[in-house]
């Protein structure tokens, strides 16, 4: 009994066998189309079907395929007069004609504030910092629920009306292991805001899950399925069943040399760095600038004259150096004083600190300077260097060049940090010395208890007591505002009490003519003895009230080092294949790699590396080593944070400090990019198999496209063509985060509720 014949009809009307027929099952939101061509009298029948929707028939002796939902376009050239071409699409040229216009999971800011522990984070009620509450506006949520990728993709079909019974949620990649169970290992959704056709919306929603795809299976039902399972993969290839010649051999591709064990992540350091500012002006006329080294700041403050000649201390080339700068150009404060001093008006008191100690409080310092008040400035330059002095003298610093210029940024913030979902830091720390000013508020106040000690002013003194670890010690209320980040200029700011007893502060302590700490007092019996006021003064000025001849400062920042000019500047995390790939659904093959060490790198706006400050002296020599200013050699400088070639201590932490988001943060996220990059070494099936045409085509795993094909005579006959691409998908890094790193890495908002 002979075979029945091959046959292609387009709802029964048989198609040209002229050439041969096929069609071809592919993933994504583009629709496949293809070519087919009947004779004169079929398309009579088949015009009026035009935008309707046909189904394709492919038989041969053994098995019938149809293939449902399909529409004829519009017409193509032909080849003969007596046979018409036509295009012939699979039901998603549609969706680019539909608007979806939906919001999922929109953040708000409720209106209510959170104000941080000041205790918690080391810091003043001062510098408390306030952050804002955000829920979900409650119209973009799920029936009061945030939207998970999955519960939004089957949203998405549902707003496309054809759609919304045709649809399929066959699989989604990771959902078992991926410890996000919540968001069936995908990227968070929040502030998803769709307003794109159909097409389009489906490609976006889909990217939320790496890894898923769509395409459009026999019946004409988008099926929505993992293209990641390798076990689906291999069940494709035992079920395609023998391949003929038609085809390619289909090899397994083992890329075991290839395949790295081990990979380094390197992270972006960022490092709290402690900055040490002393002045000593007694005795002597000018400050001391220190050693070059060492992470000290320099009280400075811009010129205000068209040109300057001043001669300062270079610690870049450790030398003293004789300079002509413009104006607004930043120079150590006793430098341009003493640039000053040979420019004073004729009359003018000498322009040192003596002078301005004896002045700075009686706001008498212009005429001090300025010739005694007489009008001999023609230019006004004293009376703009004297609104510099009074601007920036011990406030306003620059960090040592030799630490900058090994420096990437500077921050004013500390590494902890508050709020996850706006980013909030810890602020940076200041411990000093300074004099408050109370109000009149803070006076009666003083009074109220201890009457005696009701002074005008008072001396405070933040500074850590000798052999004293500065986190030991509650830093003052001062506010770090960064001026200049290339050049490490920055200015304090002493922040008046919340509760309005004080009304401003003097930038350091005030004392006798013995430079003994001394403030003005309120006791009129002994008005003989000591100063009333500022500015009050007995004869011989024995009680007079001044400025202190020395001042120190700490100030904590946060640096991101840009040296040693080579690895050694960040911090590596050491993940192996085996610690991600029980992470994945199915067979991945990640393990035994016998490949080089992979390197990657990430950038600091995804994640970063943070060490918070713990012991004073270890951590200083830790950011001398780590800023390569121990060797002039860059290979030799810097800090090895790598298990191979430092000790268990040091590949965790950086000595004198804490890594403060490791397990929360780096660890997880380094085995995600981890993953990312492992997914391009995975073995496969490569190839492109022609088989006998089964009942069921249908993508599935890494199968790239399925494909059956009608030939023309005189061989007739069937093949499905199933395309095994060999390569697995790239597994984006953000769907394997832990819960914890989601959080602190996307900033999502952790409250599954819209209307609390």
């Amino acid at each position: 009994m002979s075979a029945a014949k091959s046959s292609v009809m387009i709802d029964n009307v048989p198609v040209s066998a002229k050439g041969a027929s096929a069609w071809r099952f592919v993933s994504g939101t583009r629709p496949n189309q293809q070519v087919f061509t009947v004779h004169n009298e079929g398309w009579e029948k088949l015009k009026r079907k035009m935008g309707k929707a046909v189904d394709l028939v492919i038989e041969n002796s053994r098995t019938k395929v149809t293939i449902k939902q399909l529409y004829i376009l519009h017409i193509l050239p032909s080849d003969s007069p007596h046979r018409v071409s036509f295009l012939v699409s699979d039901r998603r040229w549609k969706w680019a004609y539909a608007l979806i216009a939906r919001d999922y999971n929109m953040t708000r800011r409720t209106g209510d504030k959170t104000l941080i522990d000041a205790k918690a984070v080391q810091a003043p009620i001062e510098l408390g910092s306030v952050v804002d509450k955000y829920y979900y506006k409650p119209y973009s949520l799920d029936n009061g629920e945030r939207w998970t990728p999955r519960t939004m993709i089957e949203d998405v079909f549902k707003q496309v009306e054809e759609l919304s019974a045709d649809r399929i949620i066959e699989s989604f990649p990771l959902a078992a292991k991926s410890g996000n169970k919540g968001d069936e290992g995908g990227i968070s959704v929040q502030n998803l805001m769709l307003r794109d056709t159909a097409d389009v919306a489906f490609a976006r929603a889909l990217s939320m899950v790496p890894g898923a795809d769509v395409y459009v299976n026999k019946d004409g039902k988008a099926v929505v399925y993992n293209a990641m399972n390798m076990a689906d993969t291999k069940a494709a290839l035992r079920e395609a069943g023998l391949a003929t010649w038609d085809g390619d051999r289909t090899v397994s591709v083992d890329r075991n040399v290839i395949r790295p064990e081990q990979i380094n992540v390197h992270i972006t350091r960022e490092v709290e760095i402690l900055m040490e500012y002393s002045d000593d002006y007694f005795g002597a006329e000018y400050a001391d600038a220190g050693k070059r080294d060492k992470p000290y700041i320099d009280n400075v403050m811009p010129t205000v004259d068209p040109s300057t000649t001043v001669r300062d201390y270079d610690p870049i080339t450790d030398k003293m150096t004789t300079r002509t700068v413009p104006q607004g150009t930043f120079v150590k404060f006793d430098a341009l004083l003493r640039a000053w001093n040979l420019l004073k008006p004729d009359g003018s008191m000498p322009w040192t600190f003596q002078t301005i100690r004896l002045h700075w409080l009686h706001g008498d310092l212009e005429g001090a300077l300025g010739a005694k008040g007489l009008d001999l400035d023609k230019t006004g330059n004293v009376a703009n260097r004297v609104a510099a002095i009074r601007a920036h003298f011990r406030q306003t610093f620059r960090v040592n060049q030799r630490y900058m210029e090994r420096m990437r940024d500077l921050q004013a913030v500390r590494v902890f940090l508050l709020d996850p979902v706006s980013g909030t830091r810890s602020p940076a720390n200041v411990w000093g010395q300074a004099c408050v000013v109370p109000s009149t508020k803070g006076k009666l106040m003083s009074s109220r208890t201890k009457p005696e000690e009701a002074l005008i002013y008072r001396n405070v003194d933040y500074y850590p007591a000798e052999g004293k670890n500065v986190c030991e010690t509650a830093p003052g209320p001062t506010r770090v505002q960064i001026l200049d980040r290339d050049l490490g200029i920055f200015r304090l700011e002493w922040i008046s009490s919340p509760y309005g007893i004080i009304d401003s502060f003097v930038p350091c302590h005030l004392v006798n003519n013995d430079d003994e700490a001394a403030v003005p007092t309120r006791d009129l019996s002994e008005q003989d003895k000591k100063p009333m006021g500022s500015g009050m003064e007995n004869e011989g000025a024995l009680n007079g009230i001044f400025l202190r001849s020395t001042m120190k400062y700490k100030v904590m920042l946060t640096m991101v080092p840009c040296a040693p000019n080579n690895t050694k500047q960040f911090h590596v995390q050491t993940v192996h294949a085996a610690d991600i790939e029980d992470q994945y659904e199915g067979p991945w093959m990640l393990k035994d790699g016998k490949g080089p060490t992979l390197d990657v790198f990430v950038p600091a706006s995804e994640a970063t590396a943070r060490f918070g400050w713990l012991t004073d002296d270890v951590a200083k020599t830790t950011c001398r080593r780590l800023l390569g200013l121990d060797s002039d050699d860059p290979f030799a400088a810097g800090v090895r944070d790598d298990p191979k070639t430092t000790t268990v201590d040091e590949s965790k932490n950086l000595p004198g400090f804490q890594f403060v988001n490791e397990e929360q943060e780096v660890r997880g996220y380094a085995k995600a990019v981890a993953a990312e990059a492992l997914s391009n070494y995975c073995d496969g099936t490569m190839g492109n198999m022609a088989t006998d045409m089964t009942d069921n085509p249908r993508l599935r795993g890494t199968v790239g496209s399925v494909s059956i094909v009608a030939h023309p005579a005189p061989s007739g006959k069937v093949t499905m063509v199933t395309e095994f691409t060999g390569q697995q998908r790239r597994l984006d890094r953000f769907a394997t985060l832990t819960d914890g790193a989601r959080h602190l890495i996307l900033g999502i908002v952790p409250f599954g509720k819209g209307d609390r």
